[in-house]
């Protein structure tokens, strides 16, 4: 009986399959309908790659999907993720902002929180969760969605 993380992976590789089945097939046959370059089609991919270990591939696909649409919020929230586990904090940290600033404040949260876990004394995480907490707890108080 498979894990829970080996079933996890085997979908996300069936879903990678499937996305670029149909990204190869459009092109090769110059369908309209489907648009390689499209932002959702990219953050679903780079969440693909993610799930099966393959960073670099996933930050790559975060990134041309912001450079398509920079207002995707999950697209920094995800990229902020990985460059964090790649050390690139400062990388990190500029696309939690930019998620936060969009809505995505829990996550950012969380994120910082895992980053404050590894790194306890990592000050400018520090900071930026008090910010994080703070435009939650504002956006909470107006009736925000979060």
């Amino acid at each position: 009986m498979p894990t829970a993380s080996e079933t996890q992976q085997r979908y996300a590789a069936y879903a990678l399959l499937a996305i670029a089945t149909l990204a190869v097939y459009a092109q090769v046959h110059d369908f309209e309908f489907v648009n390689v370059d499209d932002p959702d089609l990219l953050l679903n991919l780079g969440n693909a790659l993610a799930a099966q270990g393959d960073t670099h591939g996933a930050m790559a696909r975060y990134q041309r999907a912001l450079a398509a649409n920079p207002n995707l919020a999950l697209a920094h929230n995800n990229l902020g993720y990985l460059l964090a586990r790649e050390g690139e904090a400062e990388g990190a940290i500029a696309h939690y902002q930019q998620a936060l600033r969009m809505g995505r404040a829990d996550e950012a949260i969380g994120h910082l929180d895992k980053a404050l876990e590894a790194n306890p004394g990592f000050a400018q995480a520090k900071s930026k969760l008090a910010a994080a907490k703070a435009i939650r707890d504002a956006t909470a108080r107006q009736g925000l969605p979060q």
